[in-house]
């Protein structure tokens, strides 16, 4: 029974020691107790920086390097405004691991990117793909394990240990604001399968891997980022549909789950995932078997900031189950000052430990698992490829994504080398915000719809029209375009979409072809217009979108995800 229990013998066989002096040794127990508890808080607090994964805004290293240096932070989140190429990525990645080493680390920085297709980094030169949701629609598990491989070579060899994906959700509400394209599908066991290849595949190609949301953010109507989201279905439609994934992802192996800012009516009316033992220890740990890290989506999300001071939240997480907190949207408030707010909520999660105000055993299984997964992630990025030919899975993932919802019974494909009028719905503004989400986010070079164009003019006699009294006339062949962009915190605009495929039905039906460089969650009706859908806005998929349009790619019959 170990010490105390030998002692609980020795009294009761010992007429000699009274009740005083009992009391004295049990004070005294007590006493050690606490004096013992008090160092090892006192421990714990001199390395909390260690619970800590946070960004900065620039290409500058210089404010991260002294968050590593003050605090021996776990690792950084990265975005396109850090690593816009693939040099840059390469070069930060370098300095930041040397500022650890030179505080004495003798563990590599935790360096993780919302690489998933959908969300990119490094745009300017890197392949990050058509997307999940184009994997789910192509149907190929081969496809999506070698396309996640080729993720994670790509990040790998440009200094990137965690990859923070794939998305487990599954996107069962067609007005999802956040999720949409990221997610593999609206099946539960669909996105299972694709997301135990993707992590099979990360892993293989040299990366650690993060499913994300648990315990799903599939079906939501509100972004996290702007506020705070309810999910009311029922416990056992929540274990059919928004865990079945993630039970499939811990199954293949993945290394970390990221928390959502969600509160599940069926799991814990009271706490959102991020702040609930329930979902954290009960759900995640107990049941489905999960012993890796635990990560925080930001912390910085309007979902918590609205409702909860910095430090409470952070010590809520921690106390729940949490391991890592992360700090990703800085970019949301960005005025100068954030460094400042970092270093205060460091400040106050120290002083939260020093006050014993996070559990003991919580916090030593924190720390030993942010160590084995940074242990872990050095052992991963020894393994190098050969080949660097990254593109081949984006493009054959593009060509076998694209369905073809509805054909009209009198159309016919234009004839190669013929006049097309191509009509973009979205006006062209509506993408200024697309490039300008301060590296969160997709990060496109250019539109899908400037890709589209340049591509068909390869087959065809292209004149850019609008949605004006100027074209009265039926053109030979006219093409209307439909883009959505999955972005953090906003919307983009589709307004003009039903107004502009109105429009387009007073010509007739049989000349006219609906392209959707998207998703097909919340389409206009186009009813009777032959319409295509790639699911997805990536150059790729536009790319593909035009050589189908001349006859180059066949594709398959009906909405994938109906």
């Amino acid at each position: 029974m170990g010490r105390h229990g030998r002692c609980s013998r020795g009294y009761n066989a010992s007429p000699i020691l009274d009740s005083s002096l009992l009391s004295a040794l049990s004070y005294s127990r007590n006493d050690f107790r606490s004096s013992q508890m008090k160092n090892n808080y006192k421990n714990f607090a001199s390395k909390s920086g260690e619970l800590f994964l946070l960004a900065f805004a620039g290409e500058d290293s210089k404010p991260a390097v002294e968050m590593i240096q003050e605090y021996g932070l776990s690792g950084l989140y990265l975005s396109n405004d850090n690593i816009p190429n693939l040099n840059s990525a390469s070069s930060l990645s370098q300095v930041l691991q040397a500022a650890a080493i030179s505080r004495g680390d003798s563990l590599p920085l935790l360096l993780g990117v919302d690489q998933e297709g959908t969300w990119s980094v490094m745009a300017e030169d890197s392949h990050p793909g058509p997307g999940n949701l184009a994997l789910g629609s192509a149907g190929d598990l081969a496809l999506t394990q070698q396309r996640y491989y080729d993720i994670a070579q790509e990040l790998s060899q440009s200094g990137m240990n965690l990859l923070l994906s794939p998305c487990a959700d599954v996107n069962t509400n067609p007005l999802n604001a956040i999720i949409g394209m990221r997610s593999f599908g609206t099946n539960p066991k669909n996105v299972g399968d694709h997301v135990a290849a993707a992590v099979k595949g990360a892993k293989s190609g040299g990366v650690l891997t993060t499913l994300k949301h648990f315990p799903g953010h599939g079906d939501t109507n509100i972004d996290s980022l702007r506020a705070l989201p309810t999910v009311t279905r029922s416990k056992k439609d929540v274990w059919a549909i928004d865990l079945a994934p993630f039970r499939d992802g811990i199954k293949a192996g993945v290394d970390v789950v990221m928390t959502s800012h969600i509160l599940y009516e069926a799991l814990d009316p009271e706490n959102p995932a991020t702040f609930s033992k329930v979902i954290l220890q009960e759900i995640l740990r107990d049941k489905l078997g999960f012993q890796g890290v635990v990560i925080s989506d930001s912390m910085n999300m309007h979902a918590l900031r609205k409702y909860y001071k910095p430090v409470d939240a952070a010590v809520a997480a921690l106390s729940a189950g949490v391991d890592l907190i992360m700090l990703a949207e800085e970019h949301y408030d960005h005025d100068g000052d954030y460094q400042k707010r970092q270093r205060q909520l460091i400040d106050g999660v120290t002083k939260a430990i020093q006050d014993g105000q996070i559990p003991e055993d919580r916090l030593h299984s924190a720390f030993e698992r942010i160590r084995n997964l940074r242990r872990l992630a050095d052992r991963e990025s020894t393994e190098k490829s050969k080949s660097s030919n990254w593109v081949n899975s984006s493009q054959k993932t593009a060509e076998k994504a694209m369905r073809l919802l509805q054909q009209h019974q009198d159309w016919s494909f234009p004839k190669v080398g013929s006049k097309l009028s191509v009509v973009r719905a979205s006006a062209e503004r509506a993408f200024d915000p697309v490039i300008k989400t301060r590296g969160i986010g997709p990060n496109p070079r250019k539109s899908s719809f400037d890709y589209f164009v340049a591509e068909l003019k390869y087959f065809f006699e292209v004149q850019i029209r609008e949605v004006d009294k100027i074209l009265v006339d039926q053109p030979d062949h006219l093409v209307i375009i439909l883009e959505n962009y999955t972005l953090p915190g906003m919307d983009f605009d589709r307004s003009f979409d039903k107004t502009t495929i109105d429009w387009a039905k007073k010509f007739t039906a049989s000349r006219i072809t609906v392209v959707a460089l998207r998703d097909s969650f919340d389409l206009p009706e186009t009813m009777p217009l032959t319409t295509l859908c790639t699911y997805s806005f990536r150059e790729e998929s536009a790319e593909a979108a035009a050589k189908w349009l001349a006859g180059v790619i066949k594709v398959r019959n009906g909405d994938a995800f109906i």
